[in-house]
C-alpha cells in the first residue's frame, strides 16, 4: 500500500504505473515537437527550392538573351564581310 500515490475512484495508482505515464505522455508530446519541426524543415526546404529554381530560370534566360546578342553581332559582321567581298568583286 506504500507504493500507492493516489486512488482514481477505486483504482489505485502506483509509482511505477504514474511514471509509466509519464513516459508515454512525454513521448507523445516529443513526437507532436518532432512533427512540428519536420513540418517547419520541409516549408523551408520549398521555399528555398523555389527560390533557387527562380534563380536558375533567370540565370537562363540571361543566357538566352546574352546568346541571341552574340547571334546577332555574328549574324551583322557576317553582312558586312558579304557586302565588302561584294565591293571587291
Amino acid at each position: 500500500m506504500d507504493n500507492v500515490l493516489f486512488l482514481l475512484g477505486d483504482f489505485p495508482v502506483t509509482r511505477a504505473q504514474a511514471a509509466i505515464g509519464a513516459v508515454i505522455v512525454l513521448a507523445l508530446l516529443l513526437v507532436v515537437v518532432l512533427v512540428g519541426v519536420m513540418r517547419a524543415s520541409a516549408q523551408r526546404a520549398s521555399e528555398a527550392a523555389g527560390q533557387l529554381a527562380e534563380q536558375l530560370r533567370a540565370g537562363f534566360l540571361d543566357q538566352l538573351a546574352d546568346r541571341d546578342a552574340r547571334i546577332q553581332a555574328l549574324d551583322h559582321q557576317v553582312r558586312v564581310e558579304r557586302e565588302r567581298g561584294a565591293d571587291l568583286l
